[in-house]
């Protein structure tokens, strides 16, 4: 699981099919990808692995027993009190929204909205269809510089959990983009405490 948090499992990442929609999209997808090819071996360097969260939003859904829909509002958006948080892409339109933009591809400096508004529901847990406020997402960010605690104190992540995503765990070579030199553990926002 850390190989998957820190980006590191070494599994083609890059799967993005549709494994359709309901409570078992997660575990369809991760069904569909069981030949996906080892890339590198596990450990052994850092590269972006979408697939690697989707399955440890499965993981979550076993571990819990529910979806990780469900999961993901018990965990983090109640006790945050995220209450502009949603997991549906379909309950966005309760809401003012905002669409991604993309470059055009013939136009340059051009950008246009994305004909993909979401990844397929099997990828939520990778962060596919989650969607929150500014002020939603303000009490995340708060509750990570709180050291894991809500506003009151009340543990939502351990510290431990905490520390790791903010320290580097992967150290990445002299070029890479945007001159990020290391990876932390990565957070599918609902870490044991």
């Amino acid at each position: 699981m850390r190989q998957f948090l820190s980006h590191t499992s070494g599994i083609e990442g890059d799967f993005f099919v549709d494994s359709g929609r309901g409570d078992d999209c997660v575990a369809r997808l991760q069904d569909m990808g069981r030949l996906l090819p080892q890339l590198f071996e596990p450990g052994e360097r850092m590269s972006y692995c979408n697939f690697g969260f989707a399955m440890l939003g499965r993981i979550i859904e076993v571990i819990d027993g529910t979806t990780w829909d469900t999961a993901i509002r018990r965990r983090l958006f109640k006790p945050l009190k995220m209450d502009h948080s949603l997991t549906l892409p379909e309950d966005v339109l309760k809401y003012r929204c905002a669409i991604g933009h993309v470059p055009h591809p013939s136009k340059p400096g051009v950008n246009v909205i994305t004909s993909i508004p979401w990844l397929a529901q099997g990828q939520k847990a990778a962060g596919a269809t989650p969607a929150m406020s500014v002020g939603d997402l303000m009490k995340f960010v708060g509750m990570h510089l709180r050291r894991g605690e809500d506003p009151s104190g009340t543990a939502i992540l351990s510290r431990r959990s905490v520390r790791a995503m903010q320290q580097r765990q992967v150290k990445l070579p002299r070029n890479s983009p945007r001159g990020i030199d290391g990876w932390g553990v990565c957070t599918t926002g609902l870490a044991r405490k």
